[in-house]
């Protein structure tokens, strides 16, 4: 495939550097030079030692050669996006799975899937399915005092009416 294209191999070798970076920003500009003439540059950001800087790749006069960069520069984004894609669903599934797990109402359930989302973000998510079991079990008591409508001990210190009217007069 990388025989297709006509890029210099010390370019292609500047490129595959900083793949990671063209795959999220970097675009191809034409610039003028002093003497005139048109050339191509690619602009892309780069982070380094936790600071953006701007490099100016000058891929020169051959629109091959700036149409074989930008092609390849558009399959690492197309294969990245497919490989996102992929990861994005498969933590859907591990959501999803985690809540039908969980027994109890929808807030148990979007409780578990948020605490899902910041295990996956921390990367022990091995660890927190392990202990998901103990975590969202429901309670085996109901928990606080039971509720009762009836007066307990109440009934049987009143007196009937009858009684207490034959007993003043």
């Amino acid at each position: 495939m990388l025989d297709d294209y006509p890029i210099p191999p010390e370019l292609h070798q500047k490129l595959v550097a900083i793949r990671e970076h063209l795959i999220n920003n970097g675009c191809i500009i034409q610039r003028r030079e002093r003497d005139r003439r048109l050339t191509w540059r690619l602009r892309v950001r780069i982070k380094k030692n936790g600071k953006y800087k701007q490099l100016a790749i000058p891929l020169g006069a051959n629109e091959h050669v700036v149409f074989a960069v930008d092609d390849l520069i558009h399959d690492w984004r197309q294969t990245a996006q497919k490989q996102r894609k992929e990861k994005e669903q498969e933590i859907r599934a591990d959501k999803e799975y985690v809540q039908e797990m969980v027994r109890g109402g929808r807030r148990r359930r979007r409780f578990a899937r948020n605490v899902c989302s910041e295990a996956q973000k921390r990367g022990d998510m091995a660890v927190w399915i392990m202990l998901m079991g103990e975590t969202f079990r429901p309670p085996v008591k109901r928990v606080g005092r039971p509720h009762t409508r009836r007066l307990r001990g109440v009934a049987s210190s009143l007196m009937p009416i009858e009684s207490l009217t034959s007993a003043e007069a």
